[in-house]
C-alpha cells in the first residue's frame, strides 16, 4: 500500500474541513457546509497542485540526476502496469496551487461569479490555502515513516536521543527522522497560521502567505542539510529545495516590507496584528479586508425591493481590482494591492 499517498489524501481531507471552518470565521460566503467559498475555489488549485507535484520531481530528477523519463512513466506506468506516482516534490505542488489560485481569482471569478459575496482575491485564497497546507504536510510526512523513505543521513552517535521519533532504524542502522522534524515544524507553523487567520488580531491580506513562505522555507532549508535524497539544480549544483527556500524566505520578507512601505507612502498605519475592535480605514489595506467588505455590504443593503442602486453598486465589487473602493463618497486614492 502507498501509505504516503493515503496520508496525503487524509491530510487533504483534514485541510478541506479546516478550510471550511476558517472561511466561515474569515467572513466569506457561507450558506452551508456544501455551499461556501471553499468549494467555489478549491478544485483548480488542487488539480494543478497534483500536476506540479509530479512534474517538478520529474524535471529536476532529469536535470540534476541525469535520469530519463517516458510519458508513461511520468503518469505512473511502468512495464505496462500502473505503479503509482513514485516521486513527488512539494514545492511543485505549492507553485501549482498558487497558479491555480491566480486563475480562479483573476479569470474565473470575474467572469462567472456575479454575487460579490462569492468573490475572493488571490491574496485571500493564498492566506487560507497556504496556512492550512502546513497541516496537510504535517500529516502527510508520516507516510514517509511507514514507507521507510525520505529519511536523513546516517547517525553515528549513540546519544540518548537516537531513538524514535528523532531517529529511525533501517536495517539495523539509525538515520535522522527528517520526516518527523518537518512534521513537528509544520505542526507548530499551522498553530501560528491559525492564530493569524482567525485570532483576535488581524493583518493585511497576504500576511499568512508571507508567514508561510518564511516559516516553511526556513525549516525546510535546514532540514534539507540532513536529507540523503536531495535533488540538485543541475549535476554538481546546489540543492533545488534550498534554492527555492531562500527565494521563498526573501519573498515573504519582501512582501511584509512592501506593505509597510506602501502604508507609509499612503500616510496610513501598517495593517499588522491589529485588534479587531480597533480596525479602521487608518490601516493600509483594511478596505481590501473581508471584514470591511462585509460591513459595507451590510450597510448598503436596499431598504426596499424597488431600490436597485445599491444592489448594482455592490455587484460591481471585485476584490482583485486595486482601484475599486466600497466607499461611495470617498475617492480611492493611493489604493494598491498589497
Amino acid at each position: 500500500m502507498n501509505w504516503y499517498g493515503l496520508l496525503i489524501a487524509l491530510g487533504l481531507i483534514a485541510c478541506l474541513a479546516v478550510a471550511v471552518y476558517v472561511s466561515k470565521k474569515r467572513g466569506f460566503h457561507f450558506k452551508s457546509v456544501w455551499d461556501n467559498a471553499v468549494w467555489d475555489t478549491v478544485l483548480i488549485p488542487i488539480a494543478l497542485a497534483f500536476i506540479g507535484l509530479r512534474l517538478w520531481f520529474v524535471i529536476f530528477d532529469a536535470i540534476g540526476n541525469g535520469n530519463s523519463w517516458t510519458l508513461l512513466e511520468i503518469i505512473g506506468f511502468r512495464n505496462g502496469r500502473f505503479i503509482g506516482f513514485q516521486g513527488l516534490a512539494i514545492w511543485g505542488g505549492i507553485l501549482g496551487a498558487l497558479v491555480g489560485a491566480i486563475l480562479v481569482s483573476k479569470v474565473i471569478m470575474p467572469k462567472f461569479f456575479k454575487d460579490p459575496a462569492r468573490r475572493i482575491s488571490f491574496w485571500q485564497m493564498a492566506d487560507i490555502g497556504m496556512g492550512i497546507f502546513l497541516l496537510g504536510q504535517a500529516i502527510g510526512r508520516w507516510g514517509n515513516f511507514v514507507n521507510q523513505e525520505a529519511y536523513g543521513q546516517l547517525i553515528t552517535s549513540t546519544a540518548w536521543w537516537v531513538r524514535f521519533p528523532f531517529a529511525v532504524n533501517i536495517n539495523g542502522s539509525h538515520f535522522h527522522a527528517t520526516f518527523f522534524y518537518e512534521s513537528l515544524w509544520n505542526s507548530i507553523g499551522f498553530g501560528i497560521a491559525m492564530w493569524l487567520l482567525i485570532g483576535k488580531r488581524r493583518s493585511f491580506d497576504g500576511l499568512v502567505l508571507a508567514f508561510f513562505a518564511i516559516w516553511y522555507g526556513t525549516g525546510r532549508f535546514f532540514i534539507e542539510f540532513l536529507r540523503s535524497d536531495a535533488q540538485l539544480m543541475w549535476q554538481g549544483g546546489p540543492r533545488v529545495v534550498q534554492v527555492i527556500c531562500v527565494a521563498a524566505i526573501l519573498f515573504g520578507v519582501g512582501l511584509i516590507i512592501f506593505h509597510i512601505y506602501k502604508a507609509r507612502q499612503a500616510g496610513k498605519k501598517p495593517f499588522l496584528f491589529v485588534p479587531t475592535e480597533e480596525l479602521s480605514l487608518d490601516y493600509y489595506g483594511y478596505d481590501k479586508c473581508r471584514l470591511y467588505f462585509n460591513e459595507q455590504l451590510a450597510q448598503s443593503q436596499p431598504d426596499d425591493e424597488d431600490s436597485s442602486e445599491d444592489t448594482d453598486y455592490k455587484n460591481d465589487y471585485d476584490p482583485n481590482d486595486p482601484d475599486y473602493d466600497l466607499r461611495e463618497d470617498t475617492p480611492n486614492e493611493n489604493q494598491e494591492d498589497s
